[in-house]
């Protein structure tokens, strides 16, 4: 099995894992809209928190569910984009797993952080809200937290996995520094 054959395959689960898992976030989405009720909450506060629901618990898994039925219809076209500079006879066997590997996990980090970036969109989103409704007297001291705790965490997934994606040369060599390229 040559590495681009071995990455089609890994984008092919990873497009399954996507969709299983944008599937759980969208019931859990439903689920959150069907239990939400005002409580006599201000009603600018009581659209933000809904639209927060929406966009985090709707909108986004069926993008991502999307994005993933993609990658596993897909998958031989996608791995063909991140293995085009491949010389396979030139490449040695291990070298070029581990290149395919690497590639893969650049994949499924970078379908991974997407998940905690429109969590922290939907919180920006929610303070934004509260902080421009008149008389609010919620405190958005734990909406900035669940902010960073979530872009924090995305944007470092986001950032290694598309350097893992395509510039994963330098860990390569590092990973193969004392070997001969046959």
């Amino acid at each position: 099995m040559k590495g681009n054959q071995a990455l089609a395959i890994g984008i092919k689960l990873i497009g399954c894992v996507t969709v299983v898992y944008a599937l759980i976030t969208l019931i859990y989405g439903v689920y959150n809209i069907v239990l939400s009720s005002n409580h006599g909450m201000v009603e600018e506060i009581l659209f933000a928190q809904r639209f927060s629901i929406f966009v985090g618990g709707l909108a986004v898994p069926v993008v991502i569910g999307a994005l993933g039925f993609y990658l596993l219809a897909a998958g031989e076209k996608v791995a063909k984009r991140f293995s085009k500079d491949w010389s396979f006879e030139n490449e040695n066997m291990y070298r070029q797993t581990f290149s395919a590997a690497l590639k893969l996990v650049g994949v499924a980090m970078v379908v991974y952080c997407l998940f905690p970036l429109s969590t922290a969109l939907t919180e920006i989103i929610y303070i934004q809200t509260l902080s421009s409704s008149s008389g609010a007297i919620y405190s958005t001291d734990q909406q900035l937290f669940s902010f960073w705790k979530n872009a924090v965490p995305g944007l470092v997934y986001l950032l290694g996995g598309l350097y893992f994606t395509f510039r994963g040369k330098g860990l390569v060599s590092l990973a193969f520094r004392g070997e001969n390229r046959e």
